[in-house]
């Protein structure tokens, strides 16, 4: 039997994902969207599993996971967004079912298999819109990463940022 209360510390590729305007589409229709979420959840588990990711907790919409590698989470998060667009492609704009998806390398705790703490927490904040520019800013100092990043990010906006990457 495994001890719950032993907590130990671990430097992870924290991967936080949860789905776009998931209470809008709720809203319109419950039934159809907690079937196309079992669907991507079922795409986006198996890119995790195929990446060398364990799932480590879900919460309605929400998924957080770790990797071993920022470059495996990454090509994860890649290789299911272009797998999110084939399936939507045949849908209306408004019930497509799009996952955000932020990849944080950080110190976390484990404890009975799920994580906490700072890391993940900032993986979480990535997964926001406005943080994307920030999280792509820091994974352009990756070399692997690179080949993922198709635009010019500009210079990072840190403002009420507590830390820079």
């Amino acid at each position: 039997m495994s001890d719950h209360t032993k907590v130990s510390r671990r430097l992870v590729a924290v991967f936080a994902a949860d789905v776009e305007g998931y209470s809008r589409l709720m809203g319109a229709d419950e039934v159809g969207t907690l079937k196309g979420l079992t669907e991507r959840r079922a795409i986006l588990d198996r890119f995790i599993g195929d990446h060398g990711g364990r799932i480590a907790n879900t919460a309605g919409d929400s998924v957080l996971a770790e990797f071993g590698s920022a470059v495996d989470a990454v090509q994860c998060a890649v290789s299911a967004q272009a797998a999110f667009a084939e399936t939507n492609s045949s849908l209306p704009a408004d019930r497509r079912i799009s996952f955000r998806i932020g990849v944080h390398i950080g110190d976390v705790m484990f404890r009975a298999g799920d994580l906490y703490g700072d890391g993940v927490n900032i993986a979480a904040r990535l997964v926001m819109p406005k943080r994307v520019r920030r999280w792509l800013a820091c994974l352009r100092s990756i070399p692997p990463i690179q080949q993922y990043l198709r635009f010019s990010l500009g210079r990072p906006d840190w403002a009420n940022w507590a830390r820079a990457c």
